[in-house]
């Protein structure tokens, strides 16, 4: 091997001393451990950029080349990494894609955002590129992330989607076809229902009214027992009536032709005659009927019938389902102008589990033990449909074994009587 010479170490020397920076005057110095350091560095932030899994390209603004490149982009674009640097980026990446990265090289905008096929086979990427400046020099860098799965997500939540549009489309034409049948169903059951209640009630108003005129003794002297007998007959073609004329104002409710006539009344006077209606019915059961109306109940604006319909349904209620004391009735005015009436009466009282059932129609509770089953179940929703079609408020209040307040107010409607219904608050029907 050949020995080096003295003159030989000297241009090693000098050559050293300018590759890190000495310069032949900087001998009480060094910047070597720096450039250690710098290139240390460099060699960490190299490893760091190889493990992303992005593509990751810097190319020069200058001249379109490659600058750098990490190992991802290597292997994404089928080229070996050290061929990458240096090559012109428009042999690199596909015609497509350049397009709108050209733009960006020749100083047109910031950054990017976009998507292309790369590699073999194709794979989906989002590619982002953007200006940056370092070392003096201008460059854009370009990344690209795999959005494989992504795409693969989206498509399924986009098949998902479909499925559901399709499958709600489809239980959407059923429902609706079920809704026209039950449109018809009850249509024909309220016509049969209100055609039946006609035809009953003819002959039913002539065995009421022959009863009652014989009862008068306009048809001679009868004994304690007939007529005993014929006030059972009587007061059961009433009963019966009753629950006719219930039946016909629901089919009525029912096809949405409740009439609402308006005129200006005293609210203590409709409610007092509701109660007077009552005070037999009272007396027949042994229960008390109490009203407490104030002295100067305001006149209102709403329709007295539907009013008192209301009013007999509450107190009726009351009375059916108390064995003993009675039905109280208070009327005072509210700060509206209006009416409010409440219905006390102490009944077995309703468990808050029923409190939800008691406005639907067809629907009882269990009657006080020994009590007789009366009615069908539609004094309280009609209460409900009709409190509604006058802007009113029906609402109840109730302990098991104490009793229940229903709660009826009745607005002033000043300015007609069309205003729109209100659903009933918390319970329904008894």
């Amino acid at each position: 091997m050949k020995r080096r010479s003295e003159s030989d170490y000297a241009e090693w020397d000098e050559l050293r001393a300018r590759v890190i920076g000495l310069g032949e005057n900087s001998a009480q110095k060094s910047y070597y451990p720096e450039l250690v350091e710098q290139m240390a560095e460099q060699e960490r932030f190299r490893a760091l950029l190889d493990e992303v899994p992005d593509l990751i390209l810097v190319v020069s603004v200058t001249d379109g080349s490659v600058a750098d490149a990490n190992d991802a982009a290597a292997r994404v674009l089928g080229v070996p990494k050290g061929d990458l640097a240096g090559r012109d980026i428009h042999e690199v990446l596909p015609e497509a894609l350049l397009r709108s990265i050209d733009p960006l090289l020749a100083g047109e905008g910031m950054r990017l955002v976009a998507e292309s096929t790369l590699g073999t086979p194709a794979i989906a990427y989002e590619i982002s590129a953007r200006h940056v400046d370092f070392g003096g020099g201008h460059y854009v860098v370009v990344i690209g992330r795999d959005i494989t799965e992504r795409k693969r997500t989206a498509k399924l939540l986009e098949d998902h989607r479909r499925q559901l549009e399709f499958e709600v489309e489809r239980r959407t034409a059923a429902l609706s076809e079920t809704v026209i049948h039950l449109r018809e169903a009850a249509d024909v059951r309220n016509r049969f229902l209100a055609k039946m209640s006609h035809e009953l009630r003819t002959p039913l108003n002539s065995i009421i009214g022959f009863s009652g005129v014989m009862l008068q003794g306009h048809a001679g002297d009868m004994t304690e027992e007939a007529i005993r007998q014929l006030s059972m007959i009587n007061d059961s073609g009433k009963h019966l009536l009753t629950l006719i004329n219930e039946v016909l104002n629901y089919s009525r409710i029912e096809q949405g032709s409740i009439e609402v006539d308006c005129e200006s009344f005293n609210g203590g006077d409709v409610v007092r005659r509701a109660v007077h209606m009552l005070e037999h019915e009272a007396k027949r059961r042994g229960l008390v009927l109490t009203e407490r109306i104030c002295d100067e109940c305001p006149v209102i604006y709403s329709d007295p019938g539907k009013v008192t319909q209301v009013l007999t349904n509450l107190i009726e209620n009351g009375l059916k389902y108390s064995s003993a004391g009675g039905v109280t009735v208070h009327a005072d005015p509210d700060d509206r102008g209006g009416i409010v009436v409440k219905v006390i009466d102490t009944g077995q009282g309703i468990a808050a589990s029923d409190i939800d059932i008691i406005w639907h129609e067809f629907r009882q509770l269990p009657r006080p033990e020994g009590a007789l089953s009366e009615g069908i179940g539609l004094g309280l929703a009609i209460s409900a449909r009709l409190a509604e079609a006058i802007g009113a408020e029906l609402t109840v209040e109730s302990q098991v074994g104490v009793g229940s307040t229903f709660t009826f107010r009745v607005p002033n409607l000043e300015e007609g009587c069309l205003l729109p219904g209100r659903r009933p608050a918390g319970p329904e029907a008894q």
